[in-house]
């Protein structure tokens, strides 16, 4: 629990000092050391956490789009390039404005909250890095040697 807390807020803050209050609040004047940690490779947890979810959101939704396409028989769709044009545009327009909201940091908040800090440990355990804190509370997350 403490572990997805501090992995929240060093994926919500955007500012060096209001994650490192929260962190004190959370973890309590005992893990001064600990949280000085956290905050020196901050960018390094924070974009590893963001690896390890893109990969877990990219699973689920091929497990999801595995789960509703039919078993039996193929589909054609025809389209021609100008809807294709389109349909680019759109999507790029979205992501566009999801950025502008800050939605992504706080869909990552979502899916980290739902599935819980384990799912995150499993997406990659083979290349998983650690961060050990003085009073034995690890940080383990996949990535890319990050």
């Amino acid at each position: 629990a403490v572990a997805e807390s501090a992995a929240t807020v060093l994926l919500l803050e955007d500012s060096a000092d209001a994650a490192a209050t929260q962190l004190l609040d959370l973890m309590g004047d005992g893990a001064a050391e600990d949280i000085m940690m956290l905050m020196e490779n901050r960018k390094l947890l924070r974009e590893a956490l963001q690896t390890a979810l893109s990969k877990l959101r990219a699973e689920e939704e091929a497990a999801t789009q595995e789960a509703s396409m039919p078993a039996y028989g193929s589909q054609v769709t025809i389209t021609s390039d100008s809807a294709k044009l389109i349909s680019k545009l759109q999507r790029k327009e979205a992501r566009k404005e999801k950025a502008k909201k800050g939605q992504v940091a706080s869909d990552d908040v979502e899916l980290l909250s739902s599935l819980g800090w384990e799912a995150v440990l499993d997406t990659e355990r083979d290349h998983s890095s650690t961060l050990v804190l003085g009073d034995g509370l690890e940080f383990k997350v996949g990535g890319d040697g990050a």
